[in-house]
């Protein structure tokens, strides 16, 4: 069930880069765009985060009491039309959108006796994209036989699609044991480790390839002991 936005929090948008401001120690943060962007990840190593071409996913894998404001940065066209958060109770609830206004506070935060922007000048749409080119033009003038050449700067959306720079390792993560063993030795392990995303492996701190003891869906389960230690990260 999804609760209405309620002074949860918000999602502020700046030229660069998107913020949260809540205070709800959130588990995910779930947001829907649209236009076309690469991103950054700015969060710690333990919170993952999945883009496609119309949603972004980001959820905490660690149980601590930080509460991330920095999410990610861009480059293109950042239109974000919902995002939810997941609180600790697993219940999703909307948050404001903040549209970009950073040149709007910027201009109100001057001396209103030298203010001299216009209404209609001020404002930020959310892209960060633009390439700056100059427009040439050639000039002829037959009966005054000249040729004048003005050079005039011009802003024009960069089509090239960007990469996202999202991070290829999921890290921060503990076991307290029954879960995972050493490949080399079938040691059981305990202890802190992290996945390589791009393998979907896991290793200890030191590099130490992780195995499942067993059926790891049934050890979640507590099925193949009977009682367990459950994991922080379930």
């Amino acid at each position: 069930m999804i609760k209405n936005k309620n002074n949860i929090g918000r999602i502020n948008i700046t030229e660069t880069d998107v913020l949260i401001d809540t205070d709800i120690n959130y588990r995910a943060i779930e947001i829907h765009y649209t236009k076309t962007m690469s991103i950054k990840g700015l969060m710690p190593s333990y919170f993952l985060i999945k883009k496609s071409e119309n949603k972004i996913l980001i959820i905490k894998f660690q149980e601590n009491n930080h509460i991330q404001e920095e999410l990610f940065s861009y480059i293109g066209e950042c239109n974000i039309i919902r995002a939810y958060l997941v609180d600790e109770k697993h219940s999703m609830q909307e948050l404001i959108i903040n549209k970009p206004a950073l040149q709007l506070w910027d201009t109100l935060d001057q001396d209103w006796e030298s203010l001299t922007a216009n209404w209609e000048d001020i404002g930020f749409e959310g892209r960060n994209n633009d390439i700056e080119k100059l427009n040439i033009k050639h000039i002829r003038d037959k009966e005054a036989g000249t040729h004048t050449i003005t050079r005039e700067p011009v802003n024009t959306i960069q089509r090239t699609a960007q990469k996202d720079r999202l991070s290829n390792k999921l890290a921060g993560l503990n076991t307290k044991g029954q879960e995972y063993k050493k490949a080399l030795n079938n040691e059981n392990y305990s202890g802190k480790y992290y996945i390589d995303l791009t393998t979907n492996k896991l290793y200890t701190d030191n590099n130490e390839l992780l195995i499942p003891i067993k059926d790891i869906k049934q050890i979640r389960k507590g099925k193949q002991y009977g009682t367990r230690t459950p994991s922080n990260n379930y």
